[in-house]
């Protein structure tokens, strides 16, 4: 995923994106599905959606990390509650504010 970071910040977000996915599904191969590693690399991919306003996807992402560090961490966790701040940004960019009101805005 250090890779992808690079490419993501160097003009190259395609190969970035390629690079997140493939690391989600080899991590969903030799982890698994809901292994806790799985919340940072969904972190970092919806970080790259929002460097490229794609905010519905970043949504996406962001939800899937904030379920991981929730069950890995729990929601009282530093982690976690950051990401849920992440989350409801993203939801009022999307103009869903009835789910950002219900996570807690």
């Amino acid at each position: 995923t250090t890779l992808a970071g690079i490419l993501g910040y160097t003009s190259r977000p395609a190969e970035a994106e390629q690079c997140y996915l493939a690391s989600i599904e080899l991590s969903r191969r030799l982890l698994s599905s809901d292994h806790q590693n799985l919340a940072g690399v969904f972190e970092r991919y919806a970080g790259l959606l929002r460097h490229l306003n794609r905010y519905h996807e970043a949504v996406e992402a962001t939800r899937r990390a904030v379920e991981l560090r929730d069950s890995a961490q729990g929601a009282a966790h530093a982690g976690t509650v950051a990401l849920k701040a992440k989350l409801i940004e993203l939801l009022h960019r999307t103009k869903d504010r009835n789910a950002a009101e219900a996570l807690g805005d």
